[in-house]
């Protein structure tokens, strides 16, 4: 079973059912990245890849027709790029390095976690 906000995975779980039956199952996003404050975020927490470059154009064309605008190389700069300048996937073969650059306070120091990046090869 899993749970959606938007377009937007939120929580998981497994259920059972037999041929011919019936059952109940609760399920709560006790994760739900939407409730968080990240320290940098391209775009928003939906799912979707509304606003990113060529994201327009992706259902109907393919990645590789020359009428959608470059994939990239590209480099981002947080707080100064547009979203529509970071493209909506990743391809290794066409924007690979794809660089974004962010900047910490001396107060934001140890792990941290880069989520729903995804790279298309």
């Amino acid at each position: 079973m899993v749970l959606y906000k938007g377009e937007l995975a939120v929580a998981t779980q497994s259920v059972s059912v037999s041929g011919g039956g019936t059952t109940t199952s609760n399920i709560v996003s006790s994760n739900d990245p939407t409730k968080t404050t990240p320290t940098w975020i391209i775009g928003d927490f939906d799912g979707k890849p509304t606003g990113f470059r060529n994201a327009n154009l992706i259902e109907r064309m393919h990645p590789s027709d020359t009428s959608m605008g470059s994939w990239g190389p590209v480099t981002y700069t947080v707080g100064s790029s547009s979203t529509s300048s970071f493209p909506m996937a990743q391809i290794q073969a066409v924007n690979n390095p794809t660089t974004i650059k962010f900047t910490l306070s001396s107060s934001q120091t140890g792990a941290a976690t880069v989520s729903n990046f995804r790279t298309l090869r």
